[in-house]
């Protein structure tokens, strides 16, 4: 099981920078990854970009992604990712969009999550259904994130 930590040394390791943008997170991923000390050399930063016009605004998802797939869809997960790696400088985005819950938006269940990871080499996009209360679907998906990272950084880096 991968672990912040983890994570960060790896990053380290590899000479990389990750910033985030998240929304039903709500800056748990950032959260975990500076709790690691020496977090500053690899972590440009997050946004936090709970509605549709600062996903817009601030990561640069395009109106027509949101109007035509929701902010609940993977191609959202993907603008996000991209947006936080570019306007944040970072050789990979990381991004979360999704229902933790507690009730249904956009007419997709709770515990549909999309997480993306995003560099210029590839792009990997993680459509999670995910079980629990809003905090459990929450730290699942920061678990997740931090084994896909793990795997991620050791196979294309």
């Amino acid at each position: 099981m991968s672990t912040n930590k983890d994570i960060v040394s790896l990053l380290k390791d590899r000479h990389l920078t990750i910033a985030s943008g998240e929304s039903y997170t709500g800056g748990l991923f950032a959260k975990s990854i500076t709790d690691v000390p020496g977090a500053s050399m690899v972590f440009n930063g997050t946004v936090v970009s709970y509605t549709p016009a600062i996903k817009a605004k601030l990561l640069g998802v395009s109106l027509k992604t949101i109007l035509d797939f929701g902010v609940i869809s993977k191609e959202c997960a993907f603008e996000m990712a991209r947006g936080a790696r570019l306007k944040m400088n970072a050789d990979i985005g990381i991004s979360f969009t999704g229902n933790a819950g507690p009730s249904a938006e956009e007419d997709k269940t709770v515990g549909l999550c999309y997480m993306c990871i995003d560099s210029n080499r590839t792009t990997r996009i993680y459509e999670m259904h995910l079980h629990g209360s809003r905090e459990e679907v929450r730290n699942k998906s920061i678990s997740l994130a931090f084994e896909k990272l793990e795997h991620f950084l050791r196979t294309i880096y």
